[in-house]
């Protein structure tokens, strides 16, 4: 199902709503503004990046996406070790691809992380 967005007209200001992703934005429906295509794919990009790391549950991330979903959740290295009971060097190690991840600490990570279940 399409996503209903919100957006504000870069020229005149008024807000206006569209379904779809951001790159189907159609031009402003009081100036007739067309938007910047360019900026668009950019902003939908980094959405569908934000999506895919939501859903991405750590069991099945890659060591790389492990530290983005620990500071997208708002978790300094040292806060996310705490509440998941492990050495900061540890998770440093699992976020660098140094130490493999085992599937119970993976659970926590994605209760702690607010991932998805898949994986």
């Amino acid at each position: 199902m399409p996503s209903m967005i919100d957006v504000r007209c870069a020229a005149c200001g008024r807000r206006y709503g569209f379904c779809g992703e951001m790159t189907d934005q159609p031009p402003c429906p009081k100036c007739g503004h067309p938007p910047d295509k360019a900026e668009l794919a950019k902003v939908q990009a980094q959405m569908d990046e934000a999506e895919r790391l939501m859903l991405l549950h750590p069991r099945s991330a890659k060591p790389s996406d492990l530290q983005r979903q620990r500071v997208q959740a708002g978790l300094s290295l040292r806060q996310a070790a705490g509440q998941l009971g492990i050495e900061p060097r540890l998770l440093s190690d699992l976020e660098n691809g140094r130490t493999q991840l085992s599937a119970e600490l993976a659970q926590q990570m994605g209760k702690l992380y607010q991932c998805g279940e898949e994986g």
